[in-house]
């Protein structure tokens, strides 16, 4: 499920996997000369962040959630 993670199919993937495990992710928006996403996801097994920018939020998001899935597989090895 959590292979082949694209930025295009990364928030609908995270949003399933959310829903999957009942944990929520929080997101943070933090704007410079372009605007930044941190996303975490907390349960009791793992709490897993990723930060990432881009020119507008909505690629800015899409890259956190590619990051964050990639984090998220990486902590269930």
């Amino acid at each position: 499920f959590l292979d082949d993670v694209t930025e295009n199919t990364a928030l609908s993937k995270l949003n399933t996997f959310c829903t999957k495990t009942k944990v929520r992710f929080n997101e943070k928006w933090e704007t410079h000369s372009k605007k930044r996403c941190k996303l975490t996801y907390k349960s009791c097994l793992r709490e897993v962040s990723a930060t990432e920018i881009g020119d507008n939020k909505k690629e800015a998001k899409r890259k956190a959630a590619a990051m964050l899935l990639g984090a998220l597989k990486n902590s269930m090895k």
